[in-house]
Order: structure tokens, then C-alpha cells, then sequence
């Protein structure tokens, strides 16, 4: 069960950490299309 939880914690982070980083880059087009 922590296991669960703990990698979807990781998850979880790593996706805001994507979603955080990519909104004030200026290349709108190339990361969304790369991650999506």
C-alpha cells in the first residue's frame, strides 16, 4: 500500500513539475506535443 502511494506521489510531481515548467517556456507548439 505505500508503495502505491508513494509512486503515484512521484507521479503526481513529476506531472506538476512538467505542467509548471512548461507554461513559461515560449516553444508552445514542441512540449505539449512532446509530453501529451
Amino acid at each position: 500500500m505505500k508503495e502505491i502511494i508513494l509512486s503515484s506521489g512521484i507521479g503526481f510531481g513529476i506531472g506538476a513539475f512538467f505542467t509548471l515548467c512548461r507554461i513559461p517556456i515560449p516553444a508552445p507548439n514542441v512540449l505539449p506535443g512532446v509530453l501529451s
